[in-house]
């Protein structure tokens, strides 16, 4: 039996699960969460961490906490904790970890939905147990899915309440580590910290690649599959001068508003025919107005008439055409797990309606839908939040401005950057296969890079990652 990697300790079980620090006790959301009705009492998504966690087959424990240390922690009476390294021999546990998750978007669609207001302070469900345990550094608390809204610029009081709420308790800031997976995660962090610098006190701040981290790991079935794009058969398509049937490749599900702009642009334009696009019919989930009560909709993001013009009577136009589907007709159970490298092996470019567009200063989430495009050999220009594409390379990849005019990314007004998106997608769309066989050839030494950085990624798995920094 070999060592497990870290030790989750929970207030709550109920019904073979342990309930998540944070989530609240009792009212509608509890009842759903004990119906296994809600998102995080199902079984593949307990948390955003312990997915990727179950993904990576990283070995955790998980206890109760009256269970770990006793009924009374603060009696010196709890059992020791024990687990078995690679010799099979006992060794000390390491400090346990108590997780809270940040649910931002319960307080958004609870009371849109149902009327419920989400208490945002986990604080507050936090066991008088736990409290003690903290304040006498036998347990870290581990506070991860942090973000802010993308629609507002850095917050200071995002981090500064949160600090707040931690001293209120008593809890040391030392046992704390705050874990997010926005782009700008740590940026946002240090900035917060010149303005109130007791948060410089914390146990650790890690950015996790959450998309990036999980991808790869169902690249790496798909790669063991032979069911994506690989550099062979890149080379091969090369050297024979293969023409591919069609100029970009699109994937679209939810109908986020930059995705209206996108798809009423291309029916108006007529530059649909020269791409495989994927969008569902405008019914049940997809309603086109799904994301308006959230202050997501088209009017919240752009204001040219002429985009919303696209994003609405054009949109419409587009949608006699749906569903559109390039590799299922399945779109709503499709996801980060889905992959097949026909698309990308009969078109010459992606553009990745990414899952945000509007932010401020330059807030990215770069999903799923980047790096399928790396894993299998595609160029792309980006419809997402500006300085996508720096993050991008801050992670080590490179991006394609000798061929593609990625001034864009620079561009943070909403309606500029897709009127500049636009016209250069336009562009590249209208170019001859023959064109495109040459700048491909050009493109190989990019494509090679980013493909191989995808494979030997530094940090091979979130645990990896993270052990070093949460078990010290």
């Amino acid at each position: 039996m070999s060592a497990i990697d870290f030790h989750f300790v929970y207030d709550r079980y109920h019904e073979d699960r342990f309930v998540p620090n944070g989530l609240p006790a009792r009212g509608p959301m509890w009842q759903r969460f004990l119906a296994r009705q809600d998102e995080f009492a199902t079984d593949y998504c307990r948390t955003p961490l312990l997915t990727l966690f179950d993904q990576e087959g990283t070995k955790y424990r998980e206890s109760l906490i009256s269970d770990f240390f006793g009924s009374a922690a603060e009696s010196g009476n709890a059992p020791p904790a024990v687990e078995l390294n690679s010799t099979n021999s006992l060794v000390p546990d390491r400090t346990p970890l108590y997780m809270i998750e940040m649910l931002y978007s319960y307080r958004v669609w609870l009371p849109l939905k149902t009327g419920e207001v989400f208490p945002l302070n986990p604080f507050d469900q936090i066991s008088e147990q736990a409290i003690e345990l903290l304040k006498a550094k036998r347990l870290k608390l581990v506070i991860t899915h942090l973000k802010r809204p993308e629609r507002n610029g850095y917050q200071w009081n995002l981090f500064k309440r949160l600090t707040d709420r931690i001293i209120a308790k008593g809890i040391p800031l030392e046992q704390v580590h705050l874990i997010g997976c926005d782009e700008d995660f740590n940026e946002h962090f240090h900035a917060t910290v010149k303005h109130f610098p007791e948060l410089g006190r914390v146990g650790g701040i890690h950015k996790i690649c959450y998309f990036e981290n999980g991808w790869m790991t169902y690249f790496k079935k798909y790669l063991a599959a032979n069911e994506t794009y690989t550099p062979e058969l890149f080379e091969e398509d090369i050297k024979n001068r293969r023409e591919r049937p069609y100029k970009f490749l699109a994937f679209n599900r939810e109908p986020r508003a930059h995705r209206r702009v996108f798809l009423g642009w291309l029916e108006k334009t007529n530059v649909i025919e020269k791409g495989l696009v994927s969008f569902p019919k405008a019914e049940g989930p997809f309603q086109p107005d799904k994301f308006d009560e959230y202050g997501e909709g088209l009017t919240d993001v752009f204001k040219d008439p002429t985009l919303i013009q696209h994003g609405t009577s054009d949109f419409l136009k587009s949608q006699s055409k749906a569903p559109l589907t390039v590799d299922t007709e399945d779109l709503w159970n499709i996801h980060i797990s889905h992959c097949t490298r026909k698309p990308f092996r009969d078109t010459y470019f992606c553009v990745l309606t990414e899952r945000l567009y509007f932010s401020a200063n330059g807030h990215a989430l770069l999903t799923s839908k980047t790096f399928k495009s790396v894993c299998n050999m595609h160029p792309f220009i980006m419809i997402g939040p500006h300085r996508s594409l720096y993050f991008f390379q801050q992670m080590g990849y490179q991006t394609f401005s000798r061929w593609i005019d990625e001034s864009y990314d620079l561009e943070p007004d909403s309606d500029r950057r897709m009127q500049l998106v636009l016209k250069e997608i336009e562009r590249l769309a209208n170019l001859s296969s023959q064109e495109w066989l040459r700048i491909t050839r050009e493109m190989r030494e990019t494509l090679i890079h980013n493909y191989e950085r995808a494979l030997n990624r530094n940090e091979s798995t979130t645990a990896e990652f993270l052990k070093p920094r949460l078990r010290s």
